[in-house]
């Protein structure tokens, strides 16, 4: 089976990339970065907040003592959340775009590692396009401008992914434990980002080829420490499903979930349907 991942280009000390890949990382990150937070300053302090947002300013301005008593009963799912903002707000303040820039500079950064994951697994260009692409799609602005935790989510998502690409080029413990935490940090932003483990999976197993077989266990192992550290979190939010009594379960929901999450039924179709044309031709 061949390999999705280019191979490794050794640098100084035989591990990390040589300062030439580096430079050319940077200028393929820089431009989505740059763009995607162009694009959620706009309008970011127009909008009125909606009620899951005043949730998060509610939350976020408690006392500690009453913060930590709120989330034992109430959304502890995101309660890595409440507490940076507890802190962002005791240092800048709690005006709304104040209150909605800590999203904003997550999926900044999240556009930026979408063109490194696209640079490491095909080449610059397509990176440089994977991430300005991600910067326009109405969904990303959107929860780019929403003081909510799904920012933080993909960010941590992405994370999870670059430091599984570099350990898949060239495997050691420590950078398998560094994958470990950065799944955990992504499921402590939102406990629904761990999901990204099936992704990884298939990247997994498809990278899977003579030689490599132990990379296929270390990644188990990898992934199994990461669901046992996140296992209270979801015992303990399972407990509190009255948070999210409201959504539905129904057929209509799941056909629409495609248009809510890219903002538009037909940014979904193009975007699903690329990028399954895109993976059929490279499995």
């Amino acid at each position: 089976m061949t390999s999705l991942l280019p191979e490794p280009q050794s640098g100084s000390d035989g591990d990390d990339v040589a300062k030439p890949t580096l430079v050319t990382g940077w200028l393929v990150a820089l431009p989505p970065t740059v763009l995607m937070f162009a694009v959620g300053m706009i309008g970011i302090g127009s909008r009125d907040m909606w009620h899951d947002e005043y949730a998060t300013w509610t939350s976020s301005t408690l006392p500690w003592r009453q913060l930590v008593t709120l989330i034992h009963s109430y959304d502890f799912v995101i309660a890595p959340y409440y507490v940076v903002m507890h802190v962002w707000i005791s240092v800048f303040g709690d005006g709304l775009t104040t209150l909605r820039m800590p999203s904003l500079l997550a999926m900044s950064v999240s556009a930026g590692l979408v063109a490194l994951i696209g640079r490491r697994l095909f080449d610059p260009a397509v990176g440089l396009v994977a991430g300005l692409l991600f910067a326009v799609v109405p969904s990303t602005s959107r929860f780019g401008q929403e003081a909510r935790p799904y920012g933080f989510a993909m960010l941590g998502t992405l994370l999870a992914t670059v430091a599984l690409l570099r350990v898949l080029e060239s495997p050691n413990t420590r950078k398998w434990v560094w994958y470990s935490i950065a799944l955990v940090g992504a499921g402590m932003a939102h406990i629904v980002a761990i999901t990204v483990l099936f992704a990884h999976a298939v990247l997994v197993v498809h990278d899977v080829r003579d030689g490599k077989d132990a990379q296929l266990r270390h990644w188990v192992r990898a992934a199994a420490a990461s669901v046992a550290a996140l296992t209270p979190v979801v015992l303990i939010g399972s407990q509190q499903t009255r948070v999210i009594a409201w959504i539905q379960r129904d057929a209509a929901a799941v056909r629409q979930l495609p248009g809510e999450v890219f903002g538009s039924g037909a940014v979904a179709a193009v975007v699903i349907g690329l990028g399954l044309l895109l993976s059929l031709i490279h499995l």
